[in-house]
Protein backbone atom coordinates (compact mmCIF):
# COMPACT_ATOMS: atom_id res chain seq x y z
CA UNK A 1 0.00 0.00 0.00
CA UNK A 2 1.52 3.41 -0.91
CA UNK A 3 1.91 5.13 2.20
CA UNK A 4 0.09 9.29 2.07
CA UNK A 5 1.58 11.97 3.84
CA UNK A 6 -0.92 13.56 6.22
CA UNK A 7 0.00 17.08 6.28
CA UNK A 8 0.73 18.55 9.80
CA UNK A 9 -2.29 20.18 10.22
CA UNK A 10 -5.54 19.26 8.54
CA UNK A 11 -8.14 21.55 6.50
CA UNK A 12 -11.20 21.89 8.30
CA UNK A 13 -12.95 20.64 5.59
CA UNK A 14 -10.97 16.96 6.09
CA UNK A 15 -12.23 17.75 9.82
CA UNK A 16 -15.87 18.01 9.12
CA UNK A 17 -16.42 15.56 6.66
CA UNK A 18 -14.99 12.94 9.11
CA UNK A 19 -17.20 14.66 11.71
CA UNK A 20 -20.15 14.30 9.39
CA UNK A 21 -19.98 10.67 8.83
CA UNK A 22 -19.50 10.17 12.75
CA UNK A 23 -22.55 12.34 13.13
CA UNK A 24 -24.44 9.97 10.48
CA UNK A 25 -23.12 6.81 12.40
CA UNK A 26 -24.59 8.36 16.05
CA UNK A 27 -28.08 9.49 14.04
CA UNK A 28 -28.39 6.63 13.35
CA UNK A 29 -28.06 4.87 16.18
CA UNK A 30 -30.42 7.17 18.11
CA UNK A 31 -33.07 6.36 15.75
CA UNK A 32 -32.20 2.19 15.05
CA UNK A 33 -31.22 -0.43 17.47
CA UNK A 34 -27.56 0.78 17.92
CA UNK A 35 -26.67 -3.18 17.90
CA UNK A 36 -27.92 -3.71 14.21
CA UNK A 37 -25.23 -1.41 13.35
CA UNK A 38 -22.17 -2.08 15.73
CA UNK A 39 -18.96 -2.03 13.88
CA UNK A 40 -16.16 -0.96 16.79
CA UNK A 41 -13.51 -1.37 14.86
CA UNK A 42 -14.54 1.06 12.10
CA UNK A 43 -15.74 3.92 14.93
CA UNK A 44 -12.23 3.32 16.71
CA UNK A 45 -10.57 4.15 13.82
CA UNK A 46 -12.41 7.49 12.72
CA UNK A 47 -12.23 8.49 16.21
CA UNK A 48 -8.08 8.15 16.11
CA UNK A 49 -8.34 9.72 12.36
CA UNK A 50 -10.06 12.91 13.83
CA UNK A 51 -7.57 12.90 16.56
CA UNK A 52 -4.66 12.69 13.82
CA UNK A 53 -6.23 15.34 11.91
CA UNK A 54 -6.77 17.45 15.59
CA UNK A 55 -3.15 16.62 16.26
CA UNK A 56 -4.45 15.32 19.69
CA UNK A 57 -3.56 12.19 21.59
CA UNK A 58 -5.69 9.05 22.30
CA UNK A 59 -5.62 7.24 25.09
CA UNK A 60 -7.97 3.75 25.54
CA UNK A 61 -10.11 5.26 27.55
CA UNK A 62 -10.92 8.27 25.49
CA UNK A 63 -11.80 6.12 22.92
CA UNK A 64 -13.72 3.92 25.06
CA UNK A 65 -15.93 7.33 26.02
CA UNK A 66 -15.82 8.82 22.58
CA UNK A 67 -17.33 5.93 20.90
CA UNK A 68 -19.48 4.15 23.68
CA UNK A 69 -17.30 0.62 23.21
CA UNK A 70 -16.91 -0.91 26.22
CA UNK A 71 -13.60 -1.70 28.04
CA UNK A 72 -13.66 -5.04 26.88
CA UNK A 73 -14.90 -4.94 23.28
CA UNK A 74 -12.70 -1.83 23.06
CA UNK A 75 -9.22 -3.97 23.92
CA UNK A 76 -10.69 -6.80 21.70
CA UNK A 77 -10.69 -4.34 18.91
CA UNK A 78 -7.80 -2.50 19.62
CA UNK A 79 -5.63 -5.62 19.36
CA UNK A 80 -7.25 -7.04 16.33
CA UNK A 81 -6.44 -3.44 14.35
CA UNK A 82 -2.86 -3.39 15.86
CA UNK A 83 -2.40 -6.96 14.82
CA UNK A 84 -3.67 -5.23 11.02
CA UNK A 85 -0.80 -2.68 11.70
CA UNK A 86 -3.61 0.00 11.48
CA UNK A 87 -2.40 1.28 14.55
CA UNK A 88 0.34 1.50 17.80
CA UNK A 89 -0.27 1.75 21.35
CA UNK A 90 2.10 3.40 24.07
CA UNK A 91 2.19 3.37 27.81
CA UNK A 92 0.86 6.51 29.41
CA UNK A 93 3.51 8.74 29.95
CA UNK A 94 1.65 9.42 33.11
CA UNK A 95 2.87 5.96 34.42
CA UNK A 96 -1.30 4.58 34.37
CA UNK A 97 -0.30 1.19 32.94
CA UNK A 98 -3.96 0.63 32.02
CA UNK A 99 -4.73 3.79 30.16
CA UNK A 100 -2.27 3.52 27.28
CA UNK A 101 -1.79 6.16 24.06
CA UNK A 102 -2.96 4.67 20.85
CA UNK A 103 -2.48 6.46 17.36
CA UNK A 104 -3.09 5.35 13.74
CA UNK A 105 0.41 3.99 12.61
CA UNK A 106 1.69 5.34 8.83
CA UNK A 107 -0.39 2.38 7.36
CA UNK A 108 -3.55 3.08 9.33
CA UNK A 109 -3.20 6.75 8.42
CA UNK A 110 -2.56 6.25 4.73
CA UNK A 111 -5.40 3.97 4.23
CA UNK A 112 -7.96 6.29 6.34
CA UNK A 113 -6.64 9.25 3.92
CA UNK A 114 -7.37 6.83 1.19
CA UNK A 115 -10.93 6.54 2.56
CA UNK A 116 -11.52 10.00 3.41
CA UNK A 117 -10.93 10.59 -0.33
CA UNK A 118 -12.99 7.98 -1.99
CA UNK A 119 -15.94 8.30 0.19
CA UNK A 120 -15.77 12.48 -0.29
CA UNK A 121 -15.54 11.67 -4.03
CA UNK A 122 -18.29 9.71 -3.46
CA UNK A 123 -20.63 12.09 -1.98
CA UNK A 124 -23.62 13.50 -4.44
CA UNK A 125 -22.47 16.46 -6.61
CA UNK A 126 -18.79 15.67 -6.02
CA UNK A 127 -17.63 16.13 -9.00
CA UNK A 128 -19.16 19.75 -9.66
CA UNK A 129 -18.56 21.14 -6.16
CA UNK A 130 -15.54 23.09 -6.17
CA UNK A 131 -14.87 23.25 -2.47
CA UNK A 132 -14.65 19.30 -2.40
CA UNK A 133 -12.25 19.62 -5.77
CA UNK A 134 -10.04 22.24 -3.58
CA UNK A 135 -10.01 19.57 -0.83
CA UNK A 136 -8.84 16.57 -2.52
CA UNK A 137 -6.26 18.93 -4.93
CA UNK A 138 -4.64 20.09 -1.27
CA UNK A 139 -5.14 17.06 0.23
CA UNK A 140 -3.38 15.37 -2.75
CA UNK A 141 -0.63 17.74 -3.06
CA UNK A 142 -0.02 17.55 0.85
CA UNK A 143 0.63 13.85 0.47
CA UNK A 144 3.08 14.48 -1.98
Amino acid sequence: MAEHRLHPYAPADAEKAILDVILARRMRASVLAPDLFSDPAWDLLLILFLARLRRQRMTTGQLTRETGVSPRTADRWLDALDRHGLLRRRPDPAGDMRNALVELSPGGASAMQQWLEAWIKSQSNAGSDNRVIDLLTRLQQDNE
